[in-house]
């Protein structure tokens, strides 16, 4: 079941049965992903056996090329890879920002900074309130070394010094996989996720 970045469960979306947002049909599994085993659809993500994860750097890379992703389970550390169909593309050649998120950034006094603070970024993204996380410390230490290649970054919010918000995320070709994100509101991050 779809949950919250809080790890509390939500409900998976509904879609309607006819007109223009209807729920895509779920795609058939190519030969070129043996993992998937079954066909998929909005919101269920098949993983890999974890014995088979490799978090080296070009482990890493080869699977984001197949359009897949580690996690590790928050009880257990185990880390598995795994897929989302359909995925959330966001083209930025047509993206605008809303002019409400301009006025408030324009008034904000953050600054944003790009890999500066790469593992403080993912740490402060690992933390969470419920003690609960899908990024293991063999995670970090392998986003960590996929960094110093070259093909891990992070963007950071800093106020007064202090890093109030933040993302990181993997950079392969032409694109950009953002990982996870976090926000301090209680240290002036509030628009920082917008930033």
């Amino acid at each position: 079941a779809p949950v919250s970045r809080d790890g509390e469960p939500r409900a998976a979306p509904t879609f309607p049965r006819e007109g223009r947002h209807r729920r895509p049909e779920p795609r058939s599994v190519t030969k070129a992903r043996p993992w998937l085993n079954r066909p998929h659809g909005c919101g269920r993500m098949p993983r890999m056996p974890p014995s088979e994860v490799d978090l080296s750097p070009l482990g890493l890379l080869q699977a984001y090329a197949q359009g897949a992703f580690p996690m590790a389970d928050a009880n257990s550390g185990r880390v598995a890879l795994y897929t989302c169909d359909p995925r959330c593309v966001i083209p930025l050649d047509r993206f605008r920002l809303p002019p409400g998120t301009r006025r408030a950034l324009r008034r904000s006094d953050l600054v944003i900074r790009a890999d500066t603070a790469f593992e403080s970024c993912m740490r402060a993204c690992a933390a969470r309130r419920d003690g609960e996380t899908w990024i293991s410390e063999p995670m970090v230490q392998a986003y960590v070394a996929l960094h110093r290649a070259g093909h891990a970054h992070s963007v950071e919010a800093w106020r007064g010094g202090e890093m109030v918000g933040g993302l990181y995320g993997v950079s392969l070709g032409g694109a950009f996989f953002g990982e996870s994100m976090f926000v301090r509101p209680e240290a002036g991050g509030t628009n920082s996720s917008k930033a």
